[in-house]
């Protein structure tokens, strides 16, 4: 079972991504459609910041029901006060993620091909946050394998949407 304060964090991150998701959504809705100069549709400024927050409305909808159910609303119990706030391993996965994607945005885009940097952010990112020290070296290998075929799945899957449906040349 998780630790309350997890949970309780899990429901005010839910509160402020839900709140952030609502707020890009009717930014983007109010961005102009650009219909007088026959614009195609898929092209239209605000479509990707929607269409973003849209994905975050609804993952930040299921974090909220998930911590509700949880018991995200209800206060600690004197035992649980008395058990304390857990190890830390929150604050560096925070900070690893934070270390991930500056490098990522600062270090390889525009660097470096885009699908590349987006292969290896994915990579990094899926190999860091699933390995295990107590695997067996079988299990790191299949760790490091799954994830590079997801990195290849997804930078080729950016870069498809990017070129051929959104026509947003990439770096």
């Amino acid at each position: 079972m998780r630790p309350h304060s997890l949970i309780r964090a899990d429901l005010v991150t839910a509160a402020v991504l839900l709140s952030l998701g609502l707020f890009v959504v009717a930014e983007a809705w109010r961005m102009p459609r650009l219909e007088e100069r026959q614009i195609n549709p898929l092209t239209v400024p605000g479509i990707v910041p929607g269409l973003l927050g849209l994905v975050l409305v609804a993952m930040a909808s299921v974090l909220l029901i998930r911590s509700i159910r949880a018991g995200g609303l209800r206060s600690r119990s004197d035992t649980e006060e008395a058990a304390g706030e857990g190890d830390g391993s929150s604050w560096r996965r925070l900070g690893l993620t934070a270390a991930l994607c500056l490098a990522y945005a600062a270090g390889l885009v525009g660097h470096v091909d885009f699908r590349l940097a987006t292969g290896l952010f994915v990579f990094a990112f899926v190999a860091l946050f699933e390995w295990n020290p107590g695997q067996s070296l079988i299990r790191h290998g299949r760790t490091v394998g799954w994830a590079a075929v997801q990195a290849a799945l997804v930078a080729l899957a950016v870069a498809v949407v990017f070129q051929e449906l959104f026509l947003v040349r990439l770096p």
